[in-house]
């Protein structure tokens, strides 16, 4: 197997880290870059379901937010 050099990066930050030492330094300080999806990116709309168990769709317009407290608890 031959040698790879990864010799770039490319990434949207989240938050107001705009390099991978301020990601680093958000991740350790432990402060959450949460915020919710904008609309020209993702319409949570168009998948909402009421139904939890509804394999397609999500149950929540903050779908990390409660699969968090999942496996918090």
């Amino acid at each position: 197997m031959e040698p790879v050099a990864i010799i770039g990066m490319s990434i949207r930050f989240p938050g107001d880290a705009t390099s991978p030492d301020a990601f680093w330094d958000m991740l350790v300080a432990g402060r959450s870059a949460w915020s919710e999806i904008p609309t020209s990116r993702f319409n949570i709309d168009a998948w909402y379901h009421e139904n939890p168990d509804r394999i397609d769709a999500v149950s929540t317009s903050f779908p990390q937010v409660e699969r968090l407290s999942e496996l918090i608890e």
